[in-house]
């Protein structure tokens, strides 16, 4: 494992801008270009337990110190009743026919693939009818064949194209793995056995193996700033990096055209099965905002309360958050009531109110603003704030498919942040208490004493 010293507490002098200070910040280790893991990185994901596997080892059967197995292989132990015996199941495993390392024709002076018995297409063809000798004396007498210009489609390959399928593109090896693919992919549409397919396909395989050297985007402040994030990722000890998951964050930063993580509009979360869930390629993004964030904040770049989405562990607050990692007060508008209610989770947390409860808060702030968009009630400025508001809002908690409890803590919620609002001398309210005493839902159902 690779050890390096701690990130250094920088001194916040004179502003020589954000990527200035990015470089000051990074090691020289994490400043190469291309970024390539040392052996040992606890960045680097270690490989598949089986013997000539690339892909990454992502999994532990056995435990987190003992032999990993990428997804493939660890599909297969679990298909095999889960052995308890590792070095027995591993030695009669083999790497995935997609992705088996392609060696040179055996035939002396030939540049093509192994297509079958050791030999490319054409030579394997020509050992045929010479009545299959022995390989040792074929090997050296025959001629190689003229190999062309083109390259096999697929990357990463360099092989020649096999000269008796042009059309396809080919590398003899890659042509014999084409036709087994298609063989097994039988019963399924053309399109789903095509040529293209097959190429993307060994692309995709290809994204999960052991991330050695670290793509970046072309953007050198975005390229820096995931530089960084490494550097904090390694320093905390935040585990290895998934390959297939970091190489489409790259992408979709360079699709997007990003241009700096800290101005980058996060993509709405996606609802799937009535939860919502934060596309798998963000979090990464989130992870280096996070880490940006406290390095502005270190260098007196960024106030920590400013922006509408806090991150609890950067907050300079002394007591933790627990499970809470955000603040989200986007949802809440118009921008003076997120304005407000920021102001008074900042003055509560400084006073010692714990995150969960400022986050209730702000979760019956969201439902009275969802409350008013429906119900059409204005929130032009705190004048809207009216008994007749808070009123019809206590009735549409009532009739919420909630418990008790849940009704309790929405009303709540807005009653605490008002009337404390109004001590504070933020807002004036024509009456001084938005709920009175034995308004609010019970707080739950008693049962009789016996």
């Amino acid at each position: 494992m690779s050890v390096s010293p701690q990130l250094a507490v920088l001194e916040s002098g004179r502003a020589d801008g954000w990527r200035a200070a990015l470089e000051r910040a990074l090691r020289a280790e994490f400043l190469g270009s291309p970024l390539v893991l040392p052996a040992g990185s606890p960045l680097a994901a270690p490989e598949c337990g089986v013997n000539g596997c690339p892909r990454a080892g992502e999994k532990s059967p056995w435990g987190r110190f003992d032999t990993r197995l990428c997804g493939f292989h660890w599909k297969r132990w679990v298909g095999d009743d889960r052995p308890e015996c590792s070095d027995e199941w591993l030695s009669a495993q083999r790497p995935p026919s997609i992705l088996r390392p392609i060696e040179r024709c055996a035939a002396d002076g030939c540049r093509h693939s192994v297509y079958a018995v050791g030999l490319c297409r054409w030579h394997r063809q020509e050992w045929v009818e010479a009545g299959r000798p022995a390989r040792e004396r074929f090997d050296a007498w025959t001629r190689p064949p003229a190999a062309g210009e083109a390259p096999c489609a697929v990357a990463g390959c360099g092989f020649p194209a096999c000269s008796a399928r042009e059309d396809r593109n080919l590398c003899d090896a890659h042509t014999a793995r084409f036709h087994a693919w298609r063989q097994r992919r039988g019963p399924l549409a053309e399109h789903e056995r095509s040529l293209e397919r097959y190429v993307a396909e060994i692309g995709a395989r290809a994204r999960r193996a052991v991330l050695a050297c670290v793509p970046l985007p072309d953007n050198p402040l975005v390229a820096l700033e995931l530089r960084f994030a490494l550097q904090c990722r390694h320093d905390e000890g935040g585990g290895f990096i998934n390959s297939s998951c970091w190489r489409e964050t790259v992408e979709r930063l360079v699709a997007l055209e990003v241009r700096s993580l800290l101005d980058f509009d996060c993509p709405p979360p996606q609802r799937a099965g009535g939860r919502t869930r934060v596309p798998a390629w963000m979090f990464y993004v989130n992870c280096a905002r996070r880490s940006l964030l406290a390095l502005r904040a270190r260098l007196g770049l960024e106030d920590p309360w400013a922006p509408d989405v806090w991150h609890v562990q950067l907050l300079p607050v002394d007591h933790a958050g627990g499970r809470l990692r955000n603040l989200d007060w986007r949802p809440i508008r118009p921008a003076w009531l997120r304005g407000l209610c920021k102001r008074w989770a900042r003055h509560r947390l400084r006073g010692g109110v714990s995150f969960s409860h400022v986050n209730s808060i702000r979760l019956a702030t969201v439902r009275l603003v969802e409350f008013c968009e429906l119900a059409g009630w204005p929130l032009d400025d705190s004048a809207c704030l009216t008994r007749e508001l808070f009123d019809a809002f206590l009735d549409h908690a009532r009739s919420l498919q909630a418990g008790a409890e849940h009704k309790r803590k929405i009303a709540y919620g807005v009653k605490q942040l008002f009337e404390d609002c109004h001590s504070l001398g933020w807002i004036s309210l024509r009456h001084p208490r938005v709920y009175l005493s034995g308004e609010l839902p019970a707080q739950r159902e008693r049962l009789p004493r016996a």
